[in-house]
């Protein structure tokens, strides 16, 4: 009789239990399920753009590796590659020294940096071999002063380094022409300038002449004038002076 009441507590308690969890089951709101995160189309560029970068970012640091690996140190050289080496710094500071020296004296009219061309030596490393300079050598239009002033400049520039080269020696000759054909503008335009006065002050002249021939015909000259006056007074009768008066005559 304990056994059967005991149990039949137990399965109270247990519904009970069930009841209750049921009851906060329903009573708990349910929370909905996290809804996909749409990304947006400048989000997806901003990460092609990360995702580029780091690409580029992986390139570079292993092109750099492999310039690293190239690249020898002096004692891992033989002779003759030791030579190589030397002969290959010396022509960089001569042609870096040389452009170098283009830039200074070119000043505005230098177009751009210096433009080299390398060779790579026994160490892996790039060595300037040739270069150049680019510099305008064009009239400065309807300014002949301007254009010889220019020239001078870029022969100066040209003439520059300590050993010109070829090409150098042609772009001062060029230099020199532009400046002659500059100065030989100049002396026709002060030539026209002359010859422009010359015509002025003969126009001028011409019209004083013209007004001065215009006024004798319309005016009596002071000769004639004084003639007529002359004239007019030995025709006219003498007049008996009264005592005490002066008395002329016109001759």
């Amino acid at each position: 009789m304990s056994f059967v009441t005991s149990s039949n507590d137990f399965t109270a308690s247990l519904f009970g239990t069930l009841y209750g969890s049921l009851q906060k089951m329903h009573s708990t709101p349910r929370m909905a399920p996290p809804e996909p995160v749409q990304e947006h189309p400048q989000d997806e560029k901003k990460q092609q753009g990360r995702d580029q970068r780091q690409a580029e970012a992986g390139q570079r640091s292993s092109e750099q590796q492999n310039v690293e690996k190239a690249v020898k140190s002096r004692s891992e050289l033989n002779g003759s590659e030791k030579r190589n080496l030397d002969d290959l710094k010396q022509r960089d500071r001569e042609v870096r020294t040389h452009e170098q020296a283009h830039m200074s004296a070119g000043g505005a009219h230098v177009q751009g940096g210096p433009s080299y061309s390398f060779e790579t030596g026994p160490d892996g490393r790039q060595y300037a071999v040739g270069g150049n300079v680019s510099i305008d050598v064009s009239k400065v239009p309807g300014n002949p002063e301007a254009t010889e002033e220019k020239a001078r400049t870029v022969r100066k520039a040209a003439m520059a380094p300590a050993n010109p080269s070829a090409q150098d020696l042609k772009v001062a000759a060029k230099a020199t022409q532009l400046a002659q054909e500059a100065r030989l503008e100049m002396q026709k335009e002060k030539q026209a300038e002359r010859e422009e006065a010359e015509e002025e002050q003969q126009a001028i002249k011409a019209e004083r002449q013209s007004t001065s021939a215009a006024e004798d015909e319309a005016t009596p000259s002071a000769r004639t004038r004084r003639a007529t006056q002359a004239y007019q007074a030995a025709s006219s009768p003498i007049e008996t002076p009264t005592p005490g008066s002066a008395f002329s005559t016109a001759i």
